[in-house]
């Protein structure tokens, strides 16, 4: 499942002690559901139950992209590969320029030629990726102020949005958190292909779990 996805990628962060960055990380998987893994002192908290991460579920205010309402819908529905469609489907009523994406069927739109777009100028897609950015920095504000990672790794589709992803999820989060725990976090994207970490990672957990039975 994406939530064992999420956990083996943190568990892989861990596998190898000689290069561990921190003991207290974020990684989330952003692809087409939005799975989060907390390591607080070294150690992947997966909770009573066996799903803690499974943030992408908890509910969000709708954040105004539609005017004024108080409707609440799962983070995902706003940061996914299908969340994308969603934010972009409601900013292109209120946008007035020209863009490659207003005649395109939005149920289809993919990161790639979101990413392409902007690539190339077109504002809208820009102001697609900042929005998304935007929604995602305010929940990892949420989470700064109980698990206090110095860093958070995004995986998945939604990290290939690269620099304008990550500063608009950055300065969103920088907006939203606690004044103590402001510039306490770098976020750093990893596009690259997940097998082998998820293998190591995979590996590391059922090394772990054995020992523990024994």
């Amino acid at each position: 499942s994406s939530l064992h996805l999420a956990q083996a990628l943190a568990y892989q962060y861990l596998a190898d002690k000689g290069n561990l960055i921190s003991q207290n990380m974020i990684v989330l998987y952003a692809g087409d559901s939005l799975i989060f893994s907390i390591i607080s002192g070294g150690r992947v908290i997966r909770g009573q139950h066996q799903l803690a991460g499974n943030l992408g579920e908890s509910l969000l205010k709708n954040p105004g992209l539609e005017g004024n309402t108080f409707q609440t819908e799962p983070l995902k529905n706003f940061v996914s590969t299908k969340g994308i469609q969603r934010v972009a489907g409601s900013l292109i009523p209120l946008f007035q320029g020209q863009s490659s994406l207003t005649g395109k069927s939005i149920s289809s739109l993919t990161v790639e030629e979101l990413l392409s777009a902007s690539s190339s100028g077109d504002q809208l897609a820009q102001d697609i990726i900042g929005e998304t950015g935007k929604i995602l920095g305010m929940k990892l504000a949420d989470l700064m102020s109980t698990s206090s990672p110095d860093h958070i790794f995004i995986h998945g589709p939604l990290a290939a949005l690269g620099a304008p992803f990550s500063q608009a999820t950055s300065q969103s989060l920088e907006k939203n958190v606690l004044t103590i725990f402001r510039d306490k976090a770098k976020i750093q994207l990893n596009p690259e292909s997940l097998t082998e970490k998820v293998l190591q990672g995979g590996a590391v957990f059922a090394a772990q779990q054995e020992l523990a039975v024994s």
